[in-house]
């Protein structure tokens, strides 16, 4: 799996909000545009080529996630699958009881449509020494509400905490067997392995620009005879479940995109994984004043650090002025740090919620260039700080 290399002029450490387009990637689908763009409804020959290049992408994905072609529904990206998965169900099961579960650190698309439902809504605490869902406090307000939904981050988009799914779900069923369960793995597709058959959720949502596909493009896969009820009506496309005409090349991109990052998982994450230690190593010797807050046995590719005595978002800019480009946590969330919910779970005080940064690392960066992004971030931390 080759990404575009974005290292020539810059440090690129934001991959966890964007990943470049994989080369193989952006070839393909670059030609597919040019010689694909037939309505894959339409009943002619050119439109059949559409269809059965889509059908196709559909076998690559299902191989991937380990599910149905059938059940995997395209939509545009990650907020539209979790919003399609959340208001779907809580439409189409009208006898489930109207309370919906989410975790303290989800993304911001699941908790701004969970919050939109006509259920009650209920936020589980998070376990400071995980970073991931406080698990006896999730199991107790199960079996004492039995809630109709429950929506679960599998890897933190803010600290790359990995939650125990399979677990956890598993005694979800036990408990409370209608309950409907909706699992977000937006970040953690293209990071570590997954099949949705053995996870056992009803729904999972993911995002093909996380592991170098267009953006654009994700998916909703379900199980087969999960109900869920659309939120874009219209010609009836994909058994109705997201209308609006299929775009063939994106979705050979996403397929494309997918079965190369699956089959490169094990070694980004080695390669990750000594990119992350060199990182905190080199970081370790301009200064000391700073804290980990990602789990160590997240994934490697996700690093949030708080600086005491600095904000973070004074960091990101000093440091991309010297092209080295880091977050300010999540993207979708770096706009409001203040009311950081998941990191405030977690117990940072304020003024560690104002100082920290996000780093993301993938494996087409080299060990010079973490170390000059490193050597950079605490010249400049040193620099500005209070």
């Amino acid at each position: 799996m080759k990404l575009i290399n974005m290292q020539s002029t810059a440090i690129y450490l934001d991959y966890a909000a964007a990943s470049p387009i994989c080369t193989d990637v952006l070839d393909s689908y670059c030609s597919d545009l040019k010689e694909i763009y037939a309505n894959p409804a339409s009943s002619h020959s050119a439109g059949h080529k559409a269809l059965t290049m889509i059908e196709e992408a559909r076998l690559i994905l299902a191989q991937v996630f380990r599910s149905n072609p059938s059940d995997l529904i395209f939509t545009s990206g990650g907020t539209e699958s979790i919003n399609l998965a959340l208001k779907g169900l809580s439409e189409a099961y009208t006898r489930l009881p109207r309370k919906i579960f989410i975790t303290a650190g989800e993304h911001e698309a699941t908790r701004k449509i969970a919050a939109s439902i006509k259920y009650d809504l209920s936020e589980i605490s998070l376990d400071p020494a995980s970073c991931t869902v406080d698990r006896q406090a999730l199991l107790d307000a199960v079996e004492g509400q039995k809630p109709g939904i429950i929506s679960l981050i599998l890897v933190s988009n803010e600290t790359g905490a990995i939650t125990p799914i399979a677990d956890i779900i598993a005694l979800i069923r036990k408990l409370s067997p209608r309950t409907k369960i909706h699992l977000d793995a937006v970040q953690a597709a293209g990071k570590i392995p997954l099949n949705f058959t053995s996870l056992d959720c009803d729904l999972m949502s993911i995002s093909g620009h996380k592991f170098g596909s267009p953006k654009g493009i994700g998916l909703l896969i379900k199980k087969p005879k999960t109900l869920l009820k659309p939120i874009i009506l219209g010609g009836g496309q994909q058994s109705g479940f997201r209308s609006g005409t299929e775009n063939a090349p994106l979705v050979r991109a996403l397929a494309k995109a997918a079965e190369l990052a699956d089959a490169d998982i094990e070694d980004n994450y080695r390669k990750c994984k000594d990119l992350r230690e060199r990182f905190i190593s080199k970081l370790s010797e301009l200064t000391d004043e700073f804290r980990i807050v990602s789990p160590a046995n997240g994934v490697p590719q996700i690093l949030l650090l708080t600086f005491p005595r600095l904000r973070g978002e004074t960091l990101v800019n000093a440091v991309s002025n010297r092209g080295v480009y880091i977050s300010h946590g999540s993207a979708c969330s770096s706009l409001s740090r203040e009311g950081n919910t998941t990191l405030r779970n977690l117990g940072l005080t304020d003024q560690e919620v104002l100082g920290t940064v996000r780093i993301s690392f993938s494996k087409i960066l080299s060990s010079e260039n973490v170390i000059n992004a490193a050597q950079i971030i605490g010249t400049e931390y040193l620099r500005w700080r209070l």
